[in-house]
C-alpha cells in the first residue's frame, strides 16, 4: 500500500518488508523501491519478493511476467510447495541473522513454499539452504533460503520462502527479528557494495 501511496521514505520507515506480490509489481512500482534503497532503506524479503532484484525468471517460475530490476546476477524460478515443514539448513552460523536458530530449522506452514534462485554472484552471501526433492520445480540441489546481500548503502535480507504464513512461531519469529534488525542497520562492510548510477 505505501508503493501505491508513494509514501515510502527511508527516514521514517528504515526497512521494507516485500512479501508475496504475484508477480504483480510493476515499473513504477519498482521505480518507488529503487528510490527507497538508494535513500539508505533496507528490504527484508518473503517468498516472491526476491524476484525484482535479480536479473531474470527461470523457465519454471510461475510469475514470468514479474518486473525486474536487475540488481543481481540470477535467475528466479518456481514459487510452488516443496513441502509442510521443509528444513532450512544453516551454512554460515556466523552471521547474525540466524543468531538463536537451530540448524536445521522448520515450520510446517513457515517452510513449505519456495522460489528457487539460479545465482553465482559473488556479490551474494548465502547464510541457509533447502535441499530440492528432484523435481522439475526443485532439482536435487541446494538452493538459497536466506541470502544476505548490499546495494548501495543499504542491507538486503533475501528469504525466498513464504515464513509470513507462520510469523508467530518462535523460530520464525527470531529470524524476522534478526533480518530487521540487519536491515535497519549499517551495511555489512564485508559484502561488496553494488551501487550503479541511476
Amino acid at each position: 500500500n505505501q508503493l501505491r501511496r508513494g509514501d515510502l521514505d527511508p527516514d521514517a520507515h528504515h526497512a521494507l518488508f516485500l512479501g508475496r506480490s504475484w508477480g504483480n509489481l510493476n515499473d513504477d512500482d519498482l521505480a518507488i523501491i529503487e528510490a527507497y534503497v538508494r535513500g539508505g532503506g533496507g528490504i527484508v524479503t518473503e517468498f516472491d519478493g526476491i524476484v525484482p532484484f535479480f536479473s531474470s525468471h527461470h523457465e519454471t517460475s510461475r510469475f514470468q511476467r514479474a518486473a525486474q530490476l536487475g540488481w543481481f546476477e540470477g535467475a528466479v524460478g518456481s514459487g510452488r510447495q516443496l513441502g509442510r515443514g521443509t528444513p532450512i539448513d544453516v551454512i554460515d552460523a556466523s552471521s547474525s541473522v540466524v543468531e538463536g536458530l537451530p540448524s536445521p530449522f522448520a515450520s510446517e506452514s513457515g517452510t513449505q513454499y519456495f522460489m528457487t534462485l539460479y545465482t553465482a554472484d559473488p556479490r551474494l552471501r548465502t547464510v541457509a539452504t533447502f535441499h530440492g526433492n528432484g523435481s522439475r520445480d526443485f532439482p536435487d540441489q541446494d538452493f538459497p533460503a536466506i541470502v544476505l546481500a548490499r546495494f548501495c548503502d543499504a542491507p538486503l535480507v533475501f528469504l525466498t520462502f513464504d515464513w509470513q504464513d507462520a510469523p508467530n512461531e518462535e523460530t520464525i519469529a527470531r529470524l524476522v527479528v534478526n533480518a530487521a534488525r540487519i536491515a535497519t542497520g549499517p551495511p555489512d562492510p564485508t559484502l561488496r557494495a553494488h551501487c550503479p548510477n541511476p
